[in-house]
């Protein structure tokens, strides 16, 4: 059995080991070893009869209460595996590493073998690190298609994702750069901190909201160095300013967060279906088409904007005079960075430079698919974690008053910095337990290339899209002890050395695992260590139990009423 390497620091620290538990989670350290040669269907899987009234009702059930929800009902039900198998009995069944991966819908009768609902730990580092290259592609929805074209680092597949994720993943991994961007979310949190103390009188606020804006100025400082201009919509809402709609900054946040929320109302919609509503002026589509529009025409003027920037600055290193001007053109500027070797200062500079084989670089519309899938996915996990842990933590006296006390003890009320992470080891915990309860993203499947038996002894298909579920895996009580407890304590000394090292996994695992996930870990922790410090939460409905959760493709807390605070100086 694999235990867990992870210390209180691991993911949320400055040390080493950040680095290390992300890999290894990534299955970096394993390797792809060769597939199991016992025989196939060593253990009878169970599942509903595809034609049985069961059938139908656990397939209605991923309709009115979501994916996430069906699978944790199907782990109960049937056990950690689970298969559902498709009547069409599809001809066509991919064979080896390098076979076309099925890209269908689960409900589309004619594509995938099956669907294998996997929950156990030991199966998932099967999955996700012990044959990776057997499952290297993961299953989209057609939706995906339909919007990215198979571009961008959410929508692709193959050697693209693969050579984009390569150029991505650095930004987010390297120490200086965390540092510096931990700089910055931290004087984002101040400035919030700032509006919330600085109020004549306790006041309520959708802490969601406002996690939201506070995210999507530090993804763009950070990722673009772009400033949305979200903490002063944050200040202009507390304060009673101009209403939402009138401001550019909420239109933009309106985008991404409708953008997410119509994905998720079509997620196992088939092409066929979406193109006939497309052609009807369906209002998802027409809504999400307005979505796309907005968040493309904010980053379209960004990267136009760096692209002159970068420019000037190559020639400006080149020449040796600070005043001196570059070409403007995309190819031109690449090429004078590249010779000047202009030290790209955020992900937005290393992608714009970047060339291929043949040295030409990127297109603005292939770096606005990358960008978009940073802006949205960086986003969004960052922002319902760090609510859901304010939450938690103000609903749990007893876990604030410890929280609270460790962060005077090591800051003394001085801001937190990045290199003071690895001396909070609670703060960790308690980041870490509202990933756990709260994963931002409730799925990741995969497709199997071919045949296959997990180490429980299932068999695998070729063709069967595999779904592993981190909601259904982080409520099971076969895996934690009183799953629906909030319980940092989880992740502290001896409980957390002896955890599976498969067992949480908020940011999914393999080669596909979430590209942010330090990035991620860093942020949610400074900003609740800043607001922390400076304001006290109180959830308007004091409750011990879970916060209600619903998910579009990510946590959508605003399906369920939002997460509504009084706000008061500490």
């Amino acid at each position: 059995m694999l235990q867990a390497q992870l210390s209180p620091q691991s993911l949320g620290s400055s040390s080493s080991a950040l680095q290390g538990a992300v890999r290894q989670l990534g299955g970096e350290q394993q390797g792809a070893q060769p597939q199991r040669q016992r025989a196939l269907g060593s253990v009878q899987t169970p599942g509903p009869d595809p034609f049985s009234l069961q059938s139908l009702q656990d397939v209605g059930c991923i309709f009115t209460d979501g994916l996430h929800e069906a699978m944790l009902r199907f782990s109960q039900r049937y056990g950690p595996v689970s298969r559902f198998s498709n009547p069409a009995k599809p001809k066509c069944r991919p064979s080896g590493a390098d076979a076309a991966v099925l890209n269908l819908p689960p409900l589309q009768l004619n594509g995938a073998s099956g669907w294998l609902f996997v929950n156990h730990p030991d199966d998932i580092a099967h999955v996700c690190a012990a044959n990776t290259r057997n499952y290297s592609e993961r299953y989209l929805p057609d939706i995906y298609s339909w919007v990215t074209h198979g571009k961008g680092l959410l929508g692709s597949q193959g050697d693209y994702n693969r050579r984009h994720r390569k150029l991505c993943g650095p930004p987010f991994r390297s120490a200086d750069l965390l540092r510096s961007f931990g700089d910055v979310v931290v004087e984002r949190s101040l400035r919030v901190a700032d509006t919330f103390t600085s109020q004549p009188a306790p006041f309520a606020t959708n802490v969601a909201i406002q996690t939201q804006r506070l995210t999507l100025d530090c993804v763009g400082l950070t990722a673009f160095s772009h400033d949305f201009g979200e903490v002063e919509a944050i200040a202009r809402d507390v304060r009673g300013g101009a209403p939402p709609s009138a401001s550019d900054q909420d239109r933009l946040l309106w985008a991404v967060n409708a953008f997410g929320q119509i994905l998720g109302e079509v997620f196992i919609t088939p092409m066929p279906l979406l193109r006939l509503m497309d052609k009807l002026g369906f209002r998802q589509l027409r809504t999400l088409r307005e979505a796309l529009e907005v968040m493309r025409h904010s980053m379209l003027g960004v990267i136009a904007q760096r692209r002159a920037s970068l420019a000037e600055r190559a020639a400006a290193a080149a020449s040796g005079s600070a005043g001196a001007k570059g070409p403007a053109s995309p190819a031109a500027g690449a090429a004078a960075e590249k010779a000047a070797a202009v030290a790209p200062q955020d992900l937005l500079d290393v992608l714009l430079m970047a060339t291929d084989e043949s040295g030409v670089p990127m297109t603005d519309e292939e770096l606005w698919e990358d960008v978009h899938d940073v802006m949205g996915a960086g986003h969004e996990t960052t922002a319902t974690t760090a609510a859901a842990a304010l939450y938690a933590v103000s609903a749990h006296p007893e876990v604030e008053a410890k929280l609270v006390a460790e962060l005077e003890s090591v800051l003394g009320g001085r801001a937190p910095t990045y290199d003071d992470l690895e001396k909070l080891p609670y703060l960790a915990a308690v980041v870490k337990e509202s990933l756990r309860l709260y994963p931002a993203i409730p799925i990741f499947p995969r497709c199997a290339a071919a045949a296959d038996v997990l180490p429980s002894g299932h068999a695998v298909h070729a063709g069967d899209v595999v779904f592993m579920s981190t909601y259904a895996l982080h409520c099971s009580p076969e895996v934690w002890e009183d799953p629906l407890r909030f319980d940092p304590e989880r992740f502290l000394g001896e409980r957390e050395a002896a955890l599976h090292r498969f067992q949480w996994l908020p940011f999914g695992a393999g080669p596909r695992m979430c590209l942010g996930a330090t990035f991620a870990m860093m942020s949610v922790s400074l900003m609740v260590a800043t607001l922390l410090q400076r304001c006290r939460f109180r959830p308007l409905r004091p409750t011990t139990q879970l916060i209600p959760t619903a998910y579009d493709i990510t946590l959508n807390f605003d399906r369920t009423g939002g997460l509504h605070m009084e706000v008061a100086p500490r």
